[in-house]
């Protein structure tokens, strides 16, 4: 079966794993990017919304084959963590010269000392970069970030990190870290959005699906946003087909041909966060007018608040199908998730080979 027809979604949330190679704490609002065959995991806290969160590093191993129904024998290892700060809800990229450059950026730190810290994978070592550039960004959480080719991490909107006594505040503005020359832009924005999912597309335009605005309304999914990285500007995008509710916290992964796979998320109806009907949903972007529709799935996984890892196989595009089982697969050295976010309810995990670009934002727990 070939990898860039399959989707992985990784949970880890509500039980202890049975005995492994290593055994990760469930968790949520941890960050994930894959270089090569690993994918490679950070912080997340197992209970509430908030906290400092977890201080282990650890991946899973892609170039072992997996069998979902065996937990005991998902390769997850443990990496080194020395020096690490715990964190949560904070925003990962692949970036450096070379792209072998893990960046976390902002969310909760147990010391709040650094807004970056950056992972040198050749070497296996974790640096606390030092950013030129002024004024700092603000901390902030419920956002999601993209790195395009030329190294350039893009993270819009967002809330302010409220642990630690700042009142909360919807963020306005776009942070742009270069990750090669290790400076900082700041650049004003005409809107604020958070809880929302970026997605890079291949013409260097970045496009938002969901969220929720600055009234604390929850975005229509017919109503998309799109940056454009090349000339710093905003334009706004109606879809076609039949329109999804509206969601926060989902994943989405765009694919060779031009789809965007979403899946997951929640919605608040009064106060009760539920699942949106649509579970997964697809969003065509390669007609002039983008056109969402619900696939045809097989074997639906029976829960998505469980420590499991689910494959979805999108190669037949008249029926989707979730498997258990994936055989030893062949990668490219820039194999790569651009960027990852989590949370509560949802998968917290897409991953994808070199031709997708997948991010991800975290659910709105107000």
């Amino acid at each position: 079966m070939d990898l860039k027809h399959l989707i992985f979604i990784f949970l880890l949330l509500s039980s202890i794993f049975a005995q492994r190679q290593y055994i990760p704490t469930p968790r949520h609002s941890h960050t994930a990017v894959m270089i090569g065959k690993k994918i490679y995991f950070k912080g997340g806290v197992n209970q509430g919304f908030d906290g400092l969160g977890f201080e282990d590093f650890f991946y899973l191993d892609l170039s072992i084959p997996i069998d979902t129904t065996q937990k005991q024998k998902i390769p997850f290892f443990s990496e080194n963590n020395e020096g690490l700060t715990a964190n949560s809800w904070s925003i990962s990229g692949l970036g450096g010269i070379n792209k072998d450059q893990i960046f976390i950026f902002g969310g909760f730190m147990k010391d709040n000392s650094s807004l970056v810290l950056q992972y040198d994978s050749p070497n296996k070592r974790w640096i606390t970069p030092i950013i030129n550039g002024s004024p700092l960004p603000i901390r902030r959480r419920e956002t999601s970030g993209v790195v395009d080719d030329e190294g350039l991490m893009y993270i819009w909107s967002g809330t302010t990190d409220t642990f630690f006594g700042q009142p909360f505040d919807i963020i306005n503005d776009m942070v742009i870290l270069d990750t090669i020359g290790l400076s900082w832009q700041i650049k004003s924005t005409p809107f604020a959005r958070y809880s929302s999912t970026a997605v890079l597309l291949p013409d260097g335009m970045i496009l938002y699906i969901g969220g929720r605005s600055e009234d604390f309304g929850y975005v229509p999914m017919n109503q998309l946003p799109i940056y454009n990285t090349k000339s710093d500007t905003w334009f706004n995008i109606t879809t076609s087909g039949i329109i999804p509710e509206s969601r926060v916290g989902h994943t989405a992964t765009l694919v060779p041909d031009g789809r965007i796979i979403v899946y997951g998320g929640i919605h608040m109806i009064g106060e009760a966060y539920l699942p949106p009907k649509e579970d997964l949903i697809v969003l065509n972007t390669s007609r002039p007018i983008y056109d969402w529709k619900v696939p045809q799935i097989q074997k639906m996984p029976a829960s998505r608040s469980t420590d499991e890892l689910h494959i979805l196989d999108i190669s037949n595009e008249a029926e989707y199908k979730w498997v258990t089982t994936m055989d030893k697969p062949v990668y490219h050295q820039n194999d790569q998730i651009q960027e990852y976010h989590n949370d509560f309810q949802t998968p917290t995990l897409t991953i994808s080979s070199q031709e997708y670009k997948t991010a991800t934002g975290p659910a709105n727990w107000l």
